[in-house]
């Protein structure tokens, strides 16, 4: 059975103020405080207009906001669960006083049979309810609390009228005159200058921390966290690839050169509920020493950080707890990352990311059932859906399933449960000769792809046709390697490749193509290992790697032996 809420609490957050002002006019003084409305400053970690949401929480309660501070008040909201249709927005207007814009939902309230409350957003004592109205002043002479019992709402809609239409410049005079309300000054406290509309940003900073934060649950209802950490290696393209996002085949393996790890730390204070996300100063840096460092940084690593990335799988991770009715109260966390997966040269580096974190919030919130092709679903969903990121299903469930894995994408099983046919292969049947090779600087990999979907949706014959055979190479492949054909599995490689660059041709295949060339005029076989700039090979003679190494690194290319995980999820 649900309690009636006893009374209508209206918190009244549209007055401008100076400190306000203040703040915007210099905002490199104070950053932390730019744009924010002063109901929202911190005192104690909370904002202060939590303190009287607290003390109200069993009533009704609305938001009088201006539309300049509704975002920041909507997102309070939210974070209470107010609903947002209790947030009303008003414009401002010089000449109406700090109530004003409140008339329309006293209207409207007034026929309940409930008492009224009204108190401003920069007001932190509120008294009980009297038989009569009741008015707190301010430091300054206006009132920043008003209670109405609701026997006398029908009089008090009345005086608005009277109010509203007269344009009374006093409300607070007006008030004692037509009510003799019961009047209270604020007592005398430290915090009473807050209430102050001339209130200095000095005098808050010395008060911010008069109060101490209270605790809103209950120690039995805390939900303490473990620290999680999951690590992510990067993968290679071995055959079929970029039949993938075609409904193709193609194999897929991790390796150990490259990687990421993610870390849940969460936070000290186990009723910190909060979620932030580290930087890394050197792929996510927003501040630089110099223009020169800035475009340098720009031209190395991208334009695309782990931020966006995150809050996409979060976001993602969220909806699917709400949906399967999985617990995610508790303490929250700050995660940290770090990567040495070289940026956008097509090694499923920013999959290892939203992979590593979804693995590390499914220990993290002791997700018991959640099967690797929806976890690798909801990797493609992050950067597909949420960010618009042409990618396909490969590197997800690789790295989902980890090792080496042969997928099948037929469009009857996508179609028909939303994922293919995965097939674990062991790595140690792929060739101990195979190397990988790429360029220094980065290519962003989802854009090869816009231009040949829309010619697979439309029904080009000549895409079609080609994705098919690009992923017969991973089917023929697998056969190969279950084999031990590596001769085979060599000339699939050149395969794959010539049919890629046949229909994207080399504009698109880049300097790749460089490395490629190289590469077939030192006798090895080799292919693209995504949409990058990375080219992995082999050859079937030992030891001839040697004079490949030195060519590929005198063309400013870095080279390395590929050591394949074979580590199982």
């Amino acid at each position: 059975m649900t309690l009636a809420k006893s009374k209508n609490v209206v918190i009244v957050c549209s007055k401008s103020f100076e400190i306000e002002r203040h703040i915007d006019a210099k905002p490199e003084e104070h950053p932390d405080l730019f744009n924010l409305p002063k109901g929202l400053f911190v005192f104690g970690s909370r904002p202060a207009i939590d303190y009287i949401y607290d003390l109200h929480d069993d009533n009704d309660i609305y938001i009088i906001t201006s539309s300049a501070n509704y975002k920041y008040y909507e997102h309070w909201a939210f974070l209470h669960d107010l609903p947002l249709d209790k947030i009303l927005t008003v414009h401002e207007s010089k000449n109406k006083a700090v109530f004003h814009d409140a008339a329309d939902l006293f209207l409207r309230l007034y026929e309940q049979p409930k008492d009224l409350v009204l108190v401003s957003c920069d007001y932190l004592f509120p008294v009980a309810v009297g038989d009569k109205i009741e008015t707190c002043l301010g430091v300054d002479g206006h009132f920043g609390y008003l209670s109405v019992p609701s026997h006398l709402l029908r009089d008090f809609s009345n005086y608005l009228d009277e109010f509203f239409s007269q344009q009374v410049q006093s409300p607070e005079q007006h008030l004692i005159q037509h009510f003799e309300p019961q009047l209270h000054q604020i007592p005398d406290h430290p915090l009473c200058k807050w209430t102050d509309s001339q209130l200095q940003i000095r005098e808050y900073l010395n008060m911010k921390h008069l109060i101490a934060p209270t605790m809103k649950r209950a120690p039995s209802m805390i939900i303490q966290r473990p620290r999680v950490t999951h690590i992510v290696n990067a993968r290679v393209g071995v055959l079929g690839n970029p039949s993938d996002g075609f409904f193709g085949q193609c194999i897929s393996a991790l390796i150990k050169n490259f990687w990421v790890q993610v870390t849940l730390v969460p936070n000290m204070n186990i009723e910190d509920t909060s979620i932030s996300i580290s930087r890394s100063d050197i792929s996510d840096a927003d501040t630089f020493p110099s223009l020169k460092v800035c475009s340098h940084t720009a031209s190395k690593n991208g334009y695309y950080g782990a931020n966006r990335l995150f809050q996409a799988t979060l976001n993602l991770f969220y909806k699917y707890c709400l949906d399967k009715r999985i617990e995610t109260r508790g303490t929250g966390f700050k995660i940290y990352f770090k990567t040495n997966i070289p940026r956008q040269v097509g090694l499923a580096g920013s999959s290892a990311l939203v992979t590593g974190l979804i693995k590390s919030l499914v220990a993290y919130y002791n997700v018991t059932s959640f099967p690797l092709h929806e976890q690798a679903n909801m990797a493609l969903a992050a950067e597909r859906d949420e960010l618009g990121i042409s990618a396909g299903h490969q590197d997800r469930v690789v790295q989902a399933y980890g090792g080496c894995v042969y997928m099948n994408f037929d469009q009857h099983l996508m179609h028909e449960r939303g994922y293919g046919e995965y097939c674990k292969i062991d790595p140690d049947l792929l060739p101990k000769t195979m190397w990988m090779a790429y360029i220094r600087t980065p290519e962003e990999s989802g854009k090869v792809h816009h231009a040949i979907k829309e010619r697979f949706q439309m029904g080009d014959p000549k895409v079609i046709e080609t994705m098919q055979a690009i992923g017969n190479c991973a089917f023929l492949g697998k056969k190969a390697l279950e084999n031990r054909d590596l001769e085979t599995f060599a000339e699939l490689l050149n395969q794959n490749f010539d049919l890629r660059r046949e229909l994207y041709g080399d504009l698109v295949i880049g300097r790749s193509l460089e490395i490629v060339l190289i590469a077939r005029s030192h006798g090895h076989a080799c292919k693209l290992s995504g949409s990058g700039g990375c080219v992995i090979g082999m050859s079937l003679k030992q030891d001839s790697t040697r004079a490949l190494r030195k060519a590929l690194e005198s063309h400013g290319f870095v080279f390395c032996h590929i050591e394949f995980d074979n580590e199982q999820v």
